[in-house]
């Protein structure tokens, strides 16, 4: 019997303050995160007062994207360039390589859900802030300097 393990809802909640509360986060530069299960379904959403509406729909597509690839957004085009694939090819408009979706995997490596972050002025930051919260889910417990 194959059995599949999922982000909880307390495991989502635990991912999006996590990322809210990164020292890279302000009023100045609030942001907008959502997890998704295995599936890339939304599990849990929430945004920062200020946010636009790019932000909104960007975090939520960048937590779709790297659940269903089980691979961060920032330089996916690059990985799928050495299999000769680009993101285009797979029709499918929710898709994005803007860095700051990440998967969150189980001690097997099995994508159990995954983070979008969205806000900053740089989607390398976006990665940062959510690269650091997965962190703290898979217990490999990265901080700023480790990103």
């Amino acid at each position: 019997m194959l059995e599949k393990r999922s982000l909880s809802l307390k495991e989502a909640e635990i991912l999006i303050e996590a990322a809210m509360d990164n020292k890279l986060v302000s009023v100045k530069t609030p942001v907008a995160v959502a997890v998704v299960d295995e599936s890339g379904s939304l599990i849990m959403f929430s945004r920062m007062d200020g946010v636009n509406g790019i932000g909104t729909t960007l975090s939520q597509n960048k937590a779709y994207t790297a659940a269903l690839f089980g691979l961060e957004t920032e330089g996916i085009e690059e990985r799928l360039a050495k299999a000769k694939l680009s993101l285009l090819q797979f029709t499918n408009k929710r898709f994005t390589s803007v860095g700051g979706g990440y998967p969150i995997k189980d001690q097997n490596g099995q994508v159990i859900g995954a983070l979008g972050v969205s806000g900053m002025v740089n989607p390398s930051d976006d990665r940062k802030v959510a690269k650091i919260a997965a962190s703290l889910m898979m217990g490999t417990g990265l901080d700023q300097g480790d990103v």
